[in-house]
């Protein structure tokens, strides 16, 4: 029963690659210093986070990394940098035009009030009209409500 437990750990290991043995050999020496009751948990989490890196190194990214020089790397950083202030700029922008668009609509509401004054049952109508038309576009909705 030993010679055949022997035979199928030569034939197991002749299948694995040598950076399988290495992990094996790696875990094995792990395991010898971790308590009898942890053993076989701590061994298939690290068998597990040992797959996981071999299915990461053999991913095109990494590939790519692999290959990235310092001088990749520069121009990388000044795109996200140029990207950065890109997107800093156009929420300044929206912002600015924003209180444009507001501060019009005020002015836009005051006229209307000064002009329908004496006449407040139509007032009140263009301005129900008016606050309905801008709650149906989606004025009221957050930011938090679009996510």
């Amino acid at each position: 029963m030993n010679t055949e437990n022997s035979k199928e750990t030569e034939k197991v290991s002749a299948d694995k690659s040598a950076d399988e043995k290495f992990e094996d050999a790696v875990i094995n020496d792990v395991i010898e210093k971790v308590p009898e009751e942890d053993r076989h948990e701590v061994k298939k989490m690290m068998t597990m986070s040992m797959q996981m890196g071999r299915v990461m190194s053999a991913s095109p990214e990494m590939e790519l990394m692999k290959k990235m020089t310092s001088q990749n790397i520069d121009t990388f950083l000044e795109g996200q940098k140029a990207a950065m202030e890109y997107e800093f700029k156009e929420s300044r922008e929206n912002k600015i035009f924003l209180g444009i668009v507001v501060l019009l609509f005020m002015i836009f509401i005051i006229v209307l009030v000064f002009l329908l004054g004496d006449k407040p049952d139509i007032l009140e109508k263009v301005l129900y009209t008016i606050v309905g038309a801008f709650g149906g576009y989606g004025f009221g909705k957050t930011k938090r409500n679009d996510e």
